[in-house]
């Protein structure tokens, strides 16, 4: 594994592997990061995972759920989300 970097997320350490597993009923929403690219995200429908880009110059910030701009949320904060919620493993820094 590369050496951690919170602005390189290919350096996380994904539970999973980084795979997007759709949990919650099919009638809710349901939204992961995308380990690879900041500007997308999945979203569930009927159990599938879809990958959905953000808009163009756009991020995707998963403490709200939809895309803003980069400013308005770091890799550092996402990288916090995913620890927190469970979807990268403890703390890596």
């Amino acid at each position: 594994m590369a050496v951690f970097d919170v602005n390189n997320r290919s350096t996380w350490n994904w539970v999973n592997g980084g795979q997007v597993t759709c949990v919650l009923p099919w009638d809710q929403d349901e939204y992961h990061l995308d380990p690879a690219d900041r500007a997308s995200f999945y979203e569930c429908s009927n159990g599938v995972a879809h990958r959905t880009p953000c808009a163009p110059g756009t991020v995707f910030n998963p403490e709200i759920g939809v895309c803003v701009l980069p400013k308005d949320i770091s890799e550092a904060q996402i990288y916090n989300w995913a620890v927190t919620n469970g979807r990268v493993a403890p703390d890596q820094r």
